[in-house]
């Protein structure tokens, strides 16, 4: 029996859980006094971790998690908080869960050893436990009705993990089920080869029979609800909840508006992976793209009646394939949950004291974009942490307090996300940029003092460009910025950076909120149709013969209002080109691209503004700087979507480098 796709089942429970734990654990060692709810939560994230890891075969991460799980439940029924020296072997502890879970999903199987790290655990446990009566099993408040039906298992050793993921699979159906044993329970053991549902819909029995049909692992499902409840054999007895119970009720809502906003809630939890759901939505794209071309072919010649059905069929496209990309969309949590642990990393090297504060973190983000971010926020974070915030004896002369600050803030600003990291440390020494710059040869003198301080902050994000004095594992060697610049951009973002000097650093990455759809302008340029974003287009322009062009050396101006614009000419090889009327003659209409060098983009025809689904470009396509993404023309053919705003910056850059050559 192939057990991937279980543990793969165990690998994303498992990793949820754990950087539940390390959030909870950080709240705890802040606490200056006995939270009974903050030590319940994690002495019921310990349970959990125990329970899913046994269930799976992960024994050895299993133990670790019980004698977890045993030290919290002390702490729960002394009502005690931990003191330095169990807060340490406590930390170690939910280190080396997360190791194991790293090489777990690496490997498919634990050859960590956590035997030192019980031993410690146990250290602090056993004294303490002859004071205290054993741990009882953990409980189910069930419902005291008849069940509506008992599932029945066909024997096998992983019958129990099929029967978990009968419980998931159901729960997604209705929030208004329970299970006996439920899923907690099935964690730690507790499975006789049947599940009882309870419930109050009669209606919901034939929609789980109907679910279970095809079912492989069950062998019957056996309905009782038509049973009267004094003869029911089946009935159970609901065992009284103790304190600290993971008690489970069958879930009863006050109101209409709450039984909604549940269901709501339970309807995210997709029985599909995520590849199978990329797979669907690039599917319903394909069709999104090809109703668009078919569009421009047939309305012309098509009847009235065909016309309507047409017109109905694009509007259930569109609204089906908004459905699906909200499907993708998942909260920042999702890769949050892992920085604080990552802080403690970190910042336990550096022997610095550092604390994080995430706000903003319920605002849903595009899964795909949210996971190309993940390496450069962790980057980011590193380096505040190691370049960024002082050392204690540092701080403290200068009157800072004694925890250094780290805040990512999560913001949606019209159709795009702005995350902004924030350190409250030393800042980015504008002349140290300099001086770096003019020993690296990337810029002479005369240029480094005329360039804005925006642009010298920009200058972190060279390659091989740092200020780091040494060379360490977590930083210095001149890579990582780059990347982040790099990324960003690729996903049609920018990344803006801020900084003074003794007060602190901001790094905004500044995303679309989804990469599927996006605006664009058709441009006609050299007998080609390509696209600009309409996202860095500011307004578009046609020339008339009373606009004065200006030169100066070798670059054209174009005066617009108060402004005195660059103008350019994209030729076919997708370079710029200052734009001459007597060279470029004809060619009249342009476009305005915003950002940090406003400039006019002339090409030969503005054709169209659209809404379309776009697809990231393949290797080796996106080495390709400019290139943001494709999609597919009226002609059916490949039409490429350009970002002149990476064009003209890029541009400025070589001219600036030609200046100092």
């Amino acid at each position: 029996m192939d057990m991937r796709k279980y543990i793969n089942l165990f690998i994303e429970e498992a990793d949820k859980y754990i950087k539940a734990f390390f959030t909870l654990f950080d709240q705890l060692k802040d606490a200056s006094a006995y939270d009974q709810g903050l030590i319940n939560e994690i002495f019921r994230n310990a349970h959990s971790i125990k329970g899913m890891a046994a269930s799976v075969g992960f024994g050895n991460m299993a133990d670790l998690a019980h004698k977890l799980e045993e030290l919290f439940h002390y702490y729960r029924d002394a009502k005690v908080l931990p003191d330095k020296k169990a807060i340490e072997a406590i930390s170690a502890g939910i280190d080396v869960l997360y190791q194991k879970l790293m090489v777990i999903k690496d490997k498919q199987q634990d050859d960590i050893d956590a035997a030192a790290v019980i031993a410690r655990l146990e250290g602090f446990y056993s004294p303490m436990a002859q004071q205290h009566k054993p741990m009882a099993l953990t409980g189910q408040l069930i419902s005291k009705k008849a069940p509506l039906l008992v599932i029945y298992f066909k024997r096998s050793p992983l019958a129990i993990a099929k029967a978990f993921v009968v419980i998931k699979r159901l729960k997604t159906m209705s929030d208004a089920i329970s299970f006996y044993p439920s899923a907690n329970e099935l964690k730690v053991g507790k499975f006789e080869g049947y599940i009882k549902v309870f419930g109050e819909n009669n209606k919901l029995v034939g929609i789980i029979e109907s679910a279970l049909a095809k079912e492989s692992a069950v062998s019957r499902v056996e309905r009782l609800q038509e049973r009267p409840a004094s003869r029911s054999k089946t009935k159970e007895k609901a065992p009284k909840a103790t304190p600290g119970q993971d008690a489970v009720a069958e879930v009863k809502l006050a109101d209409k508006g709450k039984r909604a906003k549940r269901s709501a809630v339970a309807g995210k939890l997709i029985g599909i992976t995520p590849a199978e759901l990329d797979f669907i939505i690039n599917g319903m794209g394909e069709i999104y793209l090809h109703k668009t071309i078919l569009a421009k072919r047939l309305k012309p010649g098509l009847e009235p009646d065909a016309k309507e059905v047409f017109s109905r069929m694009s509007t259930l496209i569109k609204r089906t394939y908004g459905k699906l990309i909200s499907l993708r969309m998942v909260p920042f949590q999702h890769i949050s949950q892992e920085f604080p642990y990552i802080i403690k990393m970190v910042s336990e090297r550096q022997k610095k004291r550092v604390r994080l504060a995430v706000s903003g973190e319920g605002i849903e983000i595009d899964r795909m974009i949210l996971e190309e971010l993940k390496n450069p926020l962790i980057h980011i974070l590193r380096n505040a942490v190691d370049h960024g915030i002082e050392g204690n004896a540092v701080r403290k002369e200068r009157g800072k307090p004694e925890f250094g600050s780290i805040h990512i803030k999560v913001e949606r600003k019209a159709e795009n996300i702005q995350i902004s990291v924030h350190d409250d440390g030393r800042g980015i020494a504008l002349q140290d940029l300099k001086a770096k710059a003019k020993q690296l040869g990337v810029l002479s003198e005369g240029t480094l003092e005329k360039m804005p301080d925006e642009d010298v902050i920009r200058l972190i994000t060279r390659p091989g460009f740092s200020l780091a004095g040494k060379v360490s594992e977590i930083s210095g060697r001149g890579v990582g910025m780059d990347i982040v610049k790099n990324v960003v951009e690729k996903l049609g973002g920018r990344l803006v950076i801020t900084t003074e000097e003794g007060i602190g650093t901001v790094f905004k990455l500044i995303v679309p909120l989804t990469m599927a759809i996006q605006e664009i302008i058709i441009v006609q340029n050299q007998g080609e149709e390509i696209a600009f974003p309409t996202r860095v287009i500011e307004t578009t322009m046609v020339l008339d013969d009373a606009v004065s062009l200006v030169h100066e050396k070798d670059h054209a101006f174009i005066r617009l209002k108060e402004d005195l614009l660059p103008a350019y000419r994209l030729n076919r090889h997708m370079n710029i080109e200052p734009y001459t009327k007597d060279k470029h003659n004809g060619c009249r209409q342009a476009v305005l691209i915003g950002g940090r060098h406003p400039s006019l983009l002339f090409v030969d025809k503005l054709k169209e503004t659209r809404q379309t689904v776009i697809k990231r470009l393949p290797y080796p396509f996106n080495r390709f700087r400019f290139l943001s993404a494709v999609t597919i023309g009226d002609r059916g053919v490949p039409m490429m979507i350009i970002d002149p705003m990476r064009l003209i910056d890029f541009n400025f850059e070589q001219q600036r480098s030609r200046q100092d050559g």
